[in-house]
C-alpha cells in the first residue's frame, strides 16, 4: 500500500441521565435526511423499512426497556477516502457495523450522505441492547471486570477507532485498493481534508449556546472540524453592528460553554480521583478487618462445636435438672456443662454477628464509592466528548479557545459604543448582547450606567 487514506471518525457516547432519548433521536433524526440521503446499512432492522416513523418507533420501544441511568448507545460519523468506490463505501459499512455490534448482537442503522460527493460519509446510531436477551452489552461487548483485565477501560471512542481503521485496512487489501488506514492524525500523515470537511457550510458564525448545548450543534461536527477559522469570522463583522454584536455574544457565548465544560470535567475528575481512593482506603481497612476479626469468626464455630456436644440428637441440652417456681433446684454435672456450653456459644455468635454486620458495612461503602467513582467517570468522559464533537481533540480545542478570544477582541473593535448605543435604544440588540459588548469593548462607564439604570437605554 503506497499511501494513507483520509481517516476521520466521531464518536458519542449517549446515556439517558445526560442526554435523553430526544438526543439519539436527533442524530438519527439528522442521519436519515431525504435530502442527504444514500445507502442505508442496519443491523437488528429490517433493510427494506428505513422509514423516519420506523426508526422513531423503534428508539421508542428500546426507551421502554432501558434503566432510568443506562447508556444507551452511541453516534458515529465515519468518513470514507474518496478513492473508495460507491459500491464499496456500502460494503465496508456493513462490515464495520458488524464490528462494532459484535457480530450483529445489537442494533444499528446506519444512512450515507450524498449530499457532498467530495465528502463521503455515513451517520450510525448504535443501541447498546442485546437483541436476544434484551440487556446491555455494554463497552466491547465484555464485562467491566473483561475489560479491565485485558486494558479496555474505559476509552470506547478509541476502541471505536481501531475498529474502523482495521476494517479499512482489511477491506482495502480485498479489494485492492493502493491504500491504508492509519488512526493517528491526517496532519501527522501530512493530509489534507476534503475541502468539504472544513468550516460551515453557509454559516460564518457560531449558534448560540446556553446552558447545555443546543440541538442544532450535533449535526454540525461533520462540517467543523479540519479549519477553526470560520468560528471566529462573520462576513458581518466591520459591516453591520447589529450583526457584529449579535457575533460577540454568539462567540461569548459558545466560549462561556466551553469554560464551563472544562470546569465540570476538572470537577468530576477530582471527584473521581477522591472517590478511587476513599474506595481503596476503605477497602483497605475492610481487609485489615477481615483478617483482625477471624479469631472472632473462628470463637464462634468452635463455641457452636463444643455446644453441639452437650446437645441431644433434637437439639436439646444433655444432663438433667429439676426445677420449681421458675427456680432451678437441682443440676447434674452433665447440664451445667451443657448450659455452660449454651451461654458461651450464644456469646460467641452475638460478637460473630457484630463481625459480620461490620464487613457487609466495610462492603456496602465500597459498592457505594465505586458506583459514585463510575458515575464521576461517566460525567467526565461525557462532557469530554461533548466538547470533541464541537471542537475536535485537545488541542484543536486549545487553539478555537485562543481563536474565539482573538474573534471576540477584534471584533469589538470595529464597532463604536455610539453604534451599540443605538441599536439598543432601537431594539436591535437584546441586554445580553449589549451588555456582552460593553464588557468585552472595555467600557466601564456605559455598562455601570446600564446597570444602574435597571436596563433602560442610555
Amino acid at each position: 500500500m503506497g499511501q494513507f487514506g483520509y481517516f476521520r471518525i466521531e464518536h458519542s457516547s449517549f446515556n439517558r441521565d445526560e442526554w435523553g432519548y430526544g438526543r439519539v433521536a436527533n442524530a438519527a433524526h439528522y442521519g436519515a435526511n431525504q435530502n442527504k440521503r444514500g445507502h442505508v446499512a442496519t443491523v437488528g432492522i429490517p433493510l427494506y423499512d428505513t422509514s423516519y416513523e420506523t426508526k422513531q418507533a423503534f428508539l421508542e420501544l428500546e426507551k421502554l426497556g432501558t434503566r432510568k441511568n443506562a447508556r444507551l448507545g452511541d453516534s458515529v460519523i465515519v468518513s470514507f477516502p474518496v478513492e473508495v468506490s460507491e459500491p464499496h463505501r456500502l460494503m465496508m459499512m456493513e462490515r464495520f457495523l458488524s464490528k462494532i455490534t459484535f457480530g450483529g448482537r445489537t442494533y444499528a442503522q446506519a444512512w450515507e450522505h450524498v449530499d457532498k460527493p467530495g465528502n463521503p460519509h455515513f451517520h450510525a446510531i448504535i443501541i447498546d441492547r442485546d437483541r436476544l436477551t434484551g440487556k446491555s452489552v455494554g463497552k466491547f461487548g465484555h464485562s467491566r471486570s473483561w475489560r479491565k483485565q485485558h486494558g479496555l477501560e474505559p476509552n470506547v471512542t478509541e476502541w471505536m477507532r481501531k475498529q474502523w481503521e482495521d476494517t479499512g485496512n482489511e477491506f482495502f487489501r480485498e479489494y485492492g485498493y493502493s491504500i491504508s488506514f492509519d488512526r493517528r492524525s491526517n496532519l501527522e500523515r501530512g493530509l489534507d481534508a476534503p475541502s468539504e470537511h472544513r468550516g460551515y457550510s453557509n454559516d460564518n458564525h457560531l449558534p448560540e449556546v446556553g446552558n447545555k448545548v443546543s440541538d442544532d450543534l450535533l449535526p454540525a461536527t461533520e462540517d467543523v472540524r479540519e479549519d477553526d477559522t470560520p468560528m471566529l469570522k462573520s462576513d458581518l463583522v466591520g459591516v453591520d453592528p447589529v450583526g457584529t454584536i449579535k457575533f460577540i455574544h454568539d462567540t461569548k457565548t459558545t466560549l462561556e460553554y466551553l469554560h464551563r465544560s472544562q470546569e465540570a470535567i476538572k470537577d468530576a475528575q477530582e471527584r473521581y480521583e477522591y472517590l478511587v481512593s476513599e474506595r481503596e482506603k476503605v477497602a483497605s481497612e475492610a481487609g485489615k478487618y477481615q483478617e483482625e476479626s477471624l479469631p472472632i469468626l473462628m470463637d464462634s464455630y468452635r463455641a457452636q462445636e463444643r455446644l453441639s456436644e452437650h446437645q441431644t440428637e433434637t437439639g436439646q441440652l444433655k444432663g438433667r435438672s429439676i426445677g420449681m417456681f421458675g427456680y432451678t433446684l437441682f443440676r447434674t454435672s452433665a447440664r451445667k456443662s451443657a448450659e455452660q456450653a449454651q451461654i458461651e456459644a450464644h456469646n460467641a455468635q452475638l460478637e460473630a454477628n457484630r463481625v459480620e454486620y461490620t464487613r457487609k458495612s466495610y462492603e456496602h461503602k465500597v459498592n457505594q464509592l465505586s458506583a459514585q467513582a463510575s458515575q464521576e467517570e461517566r460525567k467526565a468522559f461525557a462532557y469530554q466528548a461533548e466538547l470533541v464533537r464541537m471542537f475536535g481533540e485537545e488541542q484543536e480545542i486549545a487553539d478555537a479557545e485562543a481563536m474565539m478570544v482573538s474573534g471576540i477582541r477584534e471584533a469589538a473593535l470595529v464597532v463604536t459604543v455610539g453604534e451599540a448605543v443605538t441599536a439598543y435604544g432601537e431594539g436591535l440588540i437584546t441586554e445580553d448582547e449589549f451588555r456582552t459588548f460593553l464588557l468585552e469593548g472595555g467600557y466601564e462607564a456605559e455598562l455601570q450606567l446600564l446597570d444602574e439604570g435597571n436596563g433602560m437605554s442610555l
